[in-house]
């Protein structure tokens, strides 16, 4: 075997050199900085996504609320829409119904249907939801009462959700700004208002203190910093700052308007205008439109 064939078959030794110190360093601290970037990238997005979740929570939140006080003011109800042409006028507020002669009989001597003297009494008292009669056959007009601050009226927007419940699809109904008791963090506690809706499906009982037994009521809006009711009188062409259905010959806001401002999480605020219209006829249908 010659010298060159054995240099062949013998291996040469390798470079079994790591990296320096310096390398290493240096590429620890690329993966500081590309670790950095991406946790800086990654905290914004969780931050951006939640402060677009609290926008829209805020704004959904606001929109589901007027949802709900339009639907129950677009089904304002009055038995007035049986009536055609509308009610006539009563000669006062309170028809003496159960003065009427032979108010025990059914039938008095005119032809007119009349009641006894212990409904005629009842029915001759008004309250917050429903006017005094207006005639012997005992119609009482729903009661709209409104001010700056509340509303009251009957509406025919319930859902019955209980088979065997007793309850129909008429409900007394009150909108009205109280104090906040869950103020937001960032808004003064004396500044802040709740808009709550009070609601009663015994919406046919004239008794106020039953009302305020059997009534739940459910806060709808937090953080209302401002608010106002008006009414809108399209014969009058004016706005008004209140409404008493039983002082206006049984008459009712053609529009209502409610000017909100609401503060939210965050330094959110939100000002907005809002115009609501009963859709049925509460005035008494008209054959001629």
């Amino acid at each position: 075997m010659n010298s060159s064939s054995l240099n062949r078959t013998i291996p040469r030794p390798t470079d079994d050199r790591g990296f320096t110190l310096l390398e290493v360093l240096i590429v620890m601290a690329i993966l500081v900085f590309i670790s950095l970037g991406i946790y800086q990238a990654t905290s914004q997005t969780f931050k951006l996504r939640d402060d677009l979740q609290t926008e829209g929570e805020f704004y959904n939140t606001i929109r589901t609320v007027m949802g709900i006080v339009d639907r129950d003011v677009a089904q304002m109800y009055s038995p007035l829409i049986m009536i055609q042409n509308g009610p006539q006028p009563a000669p006062s507020v309170t028809p003496p119904v159960g003065n009427l002669p032979n108010a025990g009989a059914s039938t008095a001597s005119s032809g007119q249907p009349t009641v006894n003297s212990a409904i005629g009494a009842e029915l001759e008292t008004g309250g917050t939801f429903w006017s005094p009669a207006i005639d012997t056959s005992g119609l009482r007009p729903s009661h709209f009462l409104g001010t700056d601050k509340k509303i009251s009226f009957i509406s025919a927007s319930h859902v019955r959700m209980y088979k065997d419940k007793p309850e129909s699809e008429f409900v007394k109904i009150t909108y009205e700004f109280k104090r906040d008791e869950q103020p937001q963090p960032d808004i003064n506690a004396d500044d802040s208002s709740v808009l709550a809706k009070t609601e009663n499906v015994d919406a046919f009982d004239n008794d106020d203190y039953k009302d305020r037994e059997n009534a739940v009521i459910y806060p709808l809006l937090h953080g209302v910093t401002k608010f106002k009711f008006d009414y809108y009188n399209k014969r009058k062409d004016k706005w008004e700052t209140s409404w008493d259905s039983e002082k206006s010959n049984n008459t009712y806001p053609d529009i209502i308007r409610v000017e909100i401002e609401v503060h939210g999480r965050s330094r959110l605020t939100f000002q907005g205008t809002y115009y609501f219209r009963p859709e049925m006829p509460l005035s008494g249908l008209n054959p001629s439109t």
